[in-house]
């Protein structure tokens, strides 16, 4: 269409916002942002002249220009206002909903959470007012991610699952694949594993038929996760190997990050730390450019435990304390306990018994500060592990025994075969020998590439403790 030269602003305009799709979808944010403004300088009609300014919000956004991106809100929100051609109801409603979901969007990649779910409950009522099932999906799925984001899993499933019948009842494939991602991911969350599989390969078939690449990344990363829970390494690796390539195709940098650190930790779980440190030493690289707190706070995290097991137990320290403050500053709770975790282990692992235990306790607060069983039950393994390392054994068996129901209940071999470690130590303390060799043929049972070498070698350590 541009190729013919029109003589109409108005076509010049359209065609140039058609790109602006296009480079959407190759989430090619330089060319959205170039050709909006290609397409804002040749509008004249008001009305496209505000669609065109939506590229130009997305492209600033995506970019983090954030100063650019708030002066361009205003703008919208004045034109709005006091164009006399936009006074109509439904542009109104339209315009504004659209704007609080930029900002949603927005105050979520810079970890302003907070913000972040009252733009999008804005959103949504301004939706829900209008009626239109596929507009009242957008706001469900966008409020969901925030929500589970803060650890309110409970409220982000109803979202996710009100979202995906609407979907369903329209016959959208696109945002039914989308819904579904998001209810697998807080389902994975939740550490309802086989349910969660279920939806992330429905989402994944159904994403693979339309063929968007780039689309497949995120839910073949969820998978992956999934399939690591329940013991399938190799087609863990193979599906986030698969969205690395896609990642780097596209230039996704935080699809990149993303499956970078999922591959490093399976390196750890496997024992080949060389490996994991290039693939973390990038991952964080990448974090820090896009400035994803998030990826920061666990590529940090995953490096510490690399760190601290080549003995360089000050640098690991100094990881965790920034993983800390990038997961506190953005109000990360997954990604505070984790880093918790790892921290106790290491100052118990170095004799700081009264530290070490100080961080499970904080760990365990965090972790139970929302409804998330799979992380709660880490927060008492590593109580039950910090317990023990002060001398404290019946408090210890408590945390150990809640520890390993839930370890079994959520399909994690790795926490219960360390959890009967733990018991098999208590078990020897008290006098019952028979008893702690049962718990660590139980433990010793499943092979290291099933629990990781980390926990294969406590077990190795728990052996040599506890024999005759």
């Amino acid at each position: 269409v541009l190729a013919t030269n029109p003589t109409d602003p108005d076509v010049v305009a359209k065609a140039h916002n058609i790109l602006v799709g296009t480079c959407e979808r190759r989430q090619d944010w330089a060319g959205v942002l170039a050709a909006s403004e290609l397409a804002i300088a040749a509008a004249r009609d008001p009305f496209i002249q505000l669609m065109s300014r939506r590229g130009r919000l997305q492209g600033l956004s995506r970019l983090r220009r954030l100063e650019e991106f708030e002066r361009e809100v205003a703008f919208c929100r004045e034109l709005l206002r006091t164009n006399p051609a936009l006074q109509v109801p439904w542009i109104q409603r339209d315009g504004e909903a659209f704007l609080h979901n930029e900002e949603g969007l927005t105050w979520m990649r810079l970890s302003r959470l907070d913000e972040a779910k009252a733009a999008y409950r804005r959103a949504l009522a301004i939706r829900r007012e209008d009626g239109l099932p596929s507009t009242i999906a957008t706001a469900l799925n966008n409020l969901g991610h925030v929500l589970r984001t803060q650890g309110d899993e409970t409220e982000a499933i109803a979202c996710y699952r009100e979202s995906l019948a609407l979907r369903r009842r329209i016959g959208d494939r696109f945002g039914t694949a989308a819904a579904l991602n998001n209810l697998g991911t807080v389902l994975l969350e939740r550490a309802e594993i086989p349910d969660a599989i279920a939806v992330l390969e429905e989402c994944l078939a159904i994403r693979r038929d339309l063929g968007v690449a780039a689309w497949i990344v995120s839910v073949c990363n969820n998978l992956a996760q999934a399939k690591r829970v329940m013991g399938d390494l190799a087609g863990s690796a193979a599906l986030d190997s698969e969205a690395l390539a896609i990642s780097r195709k596209c230039g996704n940098a935080f699809g990149m990050a993303l499956s970078l650190q999922n591959l490093a930790d399976l390196a750890i779980q496997e024992g080949d730390n060389v490996r994991a440190a290039v693939m973390i030493e990038e991952s964080l690289a990448l974090t820090r450019e896009i400035k994803d707190a998030e990826g920061l706070a666990w590529a940090l995290t995953l490096r510490a435990v690399i760190r601290a097991e080549a003995g360089d137990v000050p640098g690991a320290e100094t990881d965790l304390a920034e993983a800390l403050t990038a997961a506190r500053g953005s109000g990360i709770v997954p990604f505070e306990a984790r880093a918790l975790f790892v921290r106790s282990d290491v100052r118990l692992e170095n004799g700081r018994v009264a530290e070490a235990l100080a961080d499970a306790e904080e760990s365990l607060r965090v972790a139970c500060s929302k409804p998330q069983p799979r992380l709660e039950l880490f927060a008492r393994l590593t109580m039950a592990k910090a317990l023990s390392g002060a001398g404290k054994d019946a408090a210890a068996r408590i945390e150990a025994d809640a520890a390993l129901a839930g370890a079994r209940s959520h399909h994690e071999e790795s926490a219960a075969a360390e959890a009967e470690t733990v018991l098999a130590v208590l078990d020897a303390r008290a006098g019952d020998s028979a008893g702690a060799a049962a718990r660590l043929a139980r433990a010793e049972a499943l092979p290291v590439s099933r629990v990781g070498a980390a926990v294969g070698r406590r077990i190795a350590q728990a052996k040599r403790l506890i024999a005759p």
